[in-house]
């Protein structure tokens, strides 16, 4: 005999369709209207997995609905899969708040000395984004955080991370709803990175104690035990005592220059391609311009040509 099928609650069926229909949304923008996208794709089921719950964390502790703006929120996360493949959306507890926060979890890419490494970070977006959280110093609806993994240690006196590892950018400073983008955050962090990493390897035989599981990290809300499923950058360590002099501080010299250079570069050859592509705009703009004023030309001699032969 043929089993019957089972009944589903009308609220748990509306519930699931609705957030296949977000799903698919997401699939969408991440994947540029293609659903062929697998990086995006993925990034795409792990911020709506994590909203969802936040969403049952939220409803749990009776408070409303937050990240309204989630369109933004997931067209500017699925912007992140070319430059920043490293980062990877979820859900985490930050410190003083009730529920869950979306975090990007992962690593960034530097270039220093002439070679290229990761950097550990966090993101930390808060529920206002992109508008900034109310009360924050600075005003700004994310929080950027180097999470160094157990091999490794913050660098003291960083120009652009504090002893806790939390990072002060003018892109985060002077963060505008209508225009700063968390690409713009990254790179600008990338640069102060590449210029001055962050972290530096523990030199061999030394161990960091992790911290007891759950225990999280201040200003950073992941745990040690958590960080380790990273692979920690061989950051540049420090010279030992025996080759400090001068020659030591005309390498640092010329590996800092050779770093800044390769950003430069960097950075140029971005700007010539942006100026084409404007140049190019341009051109096609003034094409079109050029045509509409030959065709009203052509028209002012028909009429022209046609009064003359009326008189």
């Amino acid at each position: 005999p043929q089993r019957r099928p089972e009944r589903v609650d009308r609220a748990t069926s509306s519930q699931l369709w609705r957030r296949r229909a977000a799903r698919e949304s997401m699939n969408w923008l991440f994947g540029g209207g293609r659903s062929d996208s697998p990086s995006r794709t993925g990034r795409a089921d792990r911020l709506q997995d994590a909203l969802a719950v936040i969403d049952d964390a939220c409803a749990r502790a009776g408070l409303s609905r937050t990240y309204p703006n989630r369109g933004l929120l997931a067209d500017q996360v699925g912007a992140l899969a070319e430059g920043f493949p490293g980062l990877q959306p979820r859900h985490a507890l930050y410190p003083g708040w009730q529920h869950p926060l979306i975090c990007l979890d992962g690593t960034v890419p530097i270039a220093h000395g002439g070679a290229g490494y990761n950097i550990p970070v966090n993101l930390w977006i808060f529920p206002s984004f992109p508008h900034p959280l109310v009360g924050s110093i600075p005003p700004s609806p994310l929080a950027l955080v180097v999470t160094p993994t157990p091999g490794m240690v913050l660098k003291p006196g960083h120009p652009s991370v504090d002893a806790a590892g939390r990072c002060s950018l003018s892109a985060i400073a002077r963060w505008a709803p209508r225009g700063s983008t968390l690409s713009a955050v990254l790179a600008e962090a990338c640069a102060a990175f590449s210029a001055v990493p962050p972290v530096y390897a523990l030199p061999q035989g030394h161990v960091v104690q992790a911290l007891p599981s759950g225990q999280a990290v201040a200003h950073g809300g992941v745990a040690q035990a958590q960080l380790a499923e990273h692979q920690p950058p061989q950051a540049p360590a420090q010279p030992p005592p025996q080759h400090s002099g001068r020659a030591d501080t005309r390498e640092l010299t010329r590996e800092l220059a050779e770093g800044r250079r390769e950003f430069i570069a960097l950075r140029l050859r971005e700007r010539a391609a942006e100026l084409a592509r404007e140049s190019a705009a341009r051109e096609a703009e003034l094409a079109r311009e050029r045509a509409v004023l030959q065709e009203r030309a052509r028209h002012v001699i028909d009429v022209e040509a046609q009064c003359f032969a009326e008189a």
